[in-house]
C-alpha cells in the first residue's frame, strides 16, 4: 500500500526540525544547507527507525526497535538489509523527494577490508562498526525548488493493510506534534536491545582500544589558529613529507598512480556535535551535507561533491570537483575556461585516472 503523505504549510526549518527531534534515537538530516536545483534540491531528516543493521569485520548484527531484540549473523550488511525491507517494497510516489522512507546511515572506508583482500588497519582505536543502516518507517522531506515540504510514514513494519494504516497515521501525527511543538514528547524513543548480547566482534572491537596501541598523535605548530586548539596529528612533519616522498617513487617505480595519504587530525571539543554542525553549516554550507546522531558515533560532513547518483532509469553518476573550473564572469570568460580545462592534460589524466577508479 503506498505511504501517508502530508504536505507541511508552511514548510517548517529544517534545522529547528532537527533540533525538536533531539534525543530520539538515530536522528539523521541529510541536508542541501545550499539550495541548488541541479545538485542540492532535496533534504531529509528522520529518526526513531524501526531495524538497524550494522558490521564490523564480516559479523553482522540487526537490531529490532519494535520488540527490542537482536540477532547476529555473518555475511554482508547490504544483502542482509535488501532481505529485511523486501517485504515492504512499495513504489514511489510520484512528484516527491526521492527519499520516502528506507535505509540511510554510513558505509565506512574500512567495510572495504571484507570486500578485498587488504591488509588490516595497523590501529583501530576507534573501534567503530564498518556500517550502520537504519530502516525508517517515516521521513520529512523538503523540495528547496519549490519551497515545499512533506511528512511521509509507510507504516512499517505493519504488513496488513488496516495495521499499517494505523501505524502511518499514528507516527504521522506524533512527529508533527513533535517538530510544532519544542517541549512535546509524544514520540518516545525505542528502547535499544539489552547491551549483554552484543556479538563478539564488537564486544572485541571495543577491548581492542586497551590491548592495541591508539594511533599517533603528535602536536601541531599554530600557523592560523590559536594555540590553544591544541590541534594534534597522525603525522609529524618530517614524517609526512617522507611519506609523500615514498609515494612518488612507487609512482616513478609504476607500482601505483594515485595515493590517497591521509592524516587524521583532531582536538578537544567539549560542546554537543549538533552545535559543531550548525556552525559549520553557517561557515561553509554545502549541497550535500549531513549530520547523524547514532549511538555509535555522531557524524557531521559537508561535502560540496556528489559521490553516485542512481535514478530511475538505473543510470549512475557522480559529480566530482576534480577537473572543473569555477564559472567566469561572464560568456567570454567561460568559454575561455572551458577550452583551457578541455585542453589540460593534467585534468584529462585525472578524470581518466576517476573513470578507472
Amino acid at each position: 500500500m503506498p505511504p501517508l503523505v502530508e504536505e507541511l504549510v508552511p514548510a517548517p526549518d529544517p534545522v529547528r526540525s532537527c533540533e525538536r527531534l533531539d534525543g530520539l534515537p538515530y536522528r539523521l538530516l541529510l541536508d542541501s544547507a545550499i539550495a541548488d536545483a541541479r545538485l542540492g534540491r532535496y533534504s531529509f531528516l528522520t529518526a526513531d527507525p524501526v531495524a538497524v543493521v550494522r558490521s564490523k569485520g564480516g559479523e553482522v548484527e540487526c537490531l529490532d526497535l519494535v520488540t527490542s531484540t537482536r540477532r547476529t549473523e555473518r555475511g554482508d550488511p547490504l544483502a542482509v538489509l535488501r532481505a529485511l525491507v523486501e517485504p515492504y517494497s512499495t513504489p514511489a510516489v510520484a512528484g516527491l523527494p526521492p527519499f520516502q522512507g528506507g535505509v540511510a546511515g554510513y558505509v565506512a572506508y574500512d567495510w572495504g577490508l571484507t570486500l578485498e583482500r587488504l591488509p588490516a588497519p595497523r590501529y583501530d582505536d576507534l573501534a567503530l562498526p564498518d556500517v550502520v543502516m537504519a530502516v525508517y518507517d517515516w521521513v520529512l522531506a523538503w523540495d528547496h525548488a519549490s519551497g515545499q515540504a512533506w511528512l511521509i510514514s509507510t507504516g512499517l513494519p505493519e504488513t496488513t493493510p488496516s495495521a499499517r494504516a494505523s501505524r502511518a497515521v499514528m507516527r504521522a501525527a506524533a512527529v508533527k506534534e513533535r517538530i510544532r511543538h519544542a517541549h512535546a514528547s509524544p514520540l518516545p524513543p525505542a528502547p535499544l536491545p539489552p547491551a549483554s548480547s552484543h556479538p563478539p566482534a564488537f564486544a572485541a572491537s571495543r577491548l581492542r582500544r586497551g590491548k592495541r596501541p591508539f594511533a599517533p598523535s603528535h602536536l601541531v605548530q599554530p600557523v592560523w589558529w590559536p594555540a590553544s586548539l591544541q590541534l594534534k596529528s597522525s603525522f609529524t612533519r618530517d614524517a609526512y613529507l617522507a611519506a609523500v616522498e615514498r609515494v612518488r617513487e612507487y609512482v616513478f617505480a609504476g607500482d601505483i598512480f594515485q595515493a590517497n595519504l591521509s592524516q587524521r587530525f583532531e582536538a578537544p571539543f567539549h560542546q554537543p556535535a549538533w552545535d559543531f554542525y550548525r556552525c559549520l553549516r553557517e561557515r561553509n554550507a554545502a549541497p550535500f551535507a549531513a549530520y547523524l546522531d547514532f549511538p555509535e558515533a555522531q557524524i557531521v560532513s559537508a561535502s560540496p561533491e556528489r559521490f553516485l547518483r542512481v535514478d530511475a532509469a538505473r543510470h549512475v553518476e557522480t559529480r566530482p570537483i576534480k577537473g572543473t573550473r569555477p564559472r567566469g564572469v561572464g560568456p567570454e570568460h567561460d568559454a575561455a575556461l572551458g577550452q583551457a580545462l578541455a585542453e589540460s592534460a593534467k585534468d584529462r589524466a585525472e578524470n581518466l585516472m576517476i573513470v578507472d577508479l
